[in-house]
């Protein structure tokens, strides 16, 4: 196994960014989703979504790198677009998702605790104007 790209964190500590996932069919796109994160109210959940981009080298830069072993390579996970969030505080917003094959829909459902009055509910995003 050879990992793509650097390692991805949350953006707060405690946000369990990672709890759910879903990836694209070819595995260039994933959706990753936070349970605990704070960001539209305690625990409203937040799913952020990255896209791999691999940039091939020319050959100018194939030689440096030849030359030069400290020179990375262009691999990285690009976050597209602003991070969906949870409607409100308490919706567990994420608490399970799913990505179609091609990476360009994604549906996003919460899990309200019972006994706050609240109704689970499900949203689907689509990403427009995406390649």
């Amino acid at each position: 196994w050879t990992q793509l790209g650097a390692t991805m964190y949350g953006e707060q500590a405690g946000d369990e960014f990672g709890f759910m996932l879903s990836m694209s069919g070819d595995g260039s796109i994933v959706a990753i989703g936070a349970p605990s994160s704070d960001e539209n109210g305690s625990n409203s959940v937040s799913v952020r979504v990255f896209r791999y981009s691999s940039n091939r080298r020319t050959m100018q830069e194939t030689q440096a790198k030849r030359n030069d072993q400290s020179i990375q390579d262009k691999e990285e996970w690009i976050q597209v677009r602003q991070n969906v969030l949870g409607g409100a505080s308490g919706d567990y917003f994420g608490g399970s998702l799913s990505i179609n094959k091609k990476g360009n829909t994604l549906a996003v459902s919460t899990w309200v605790k019972i006994g706050t009055g609240k109704n689970d509910y499900v949203q689907v995003f689509n990403l427009e104007n995406y390649e």
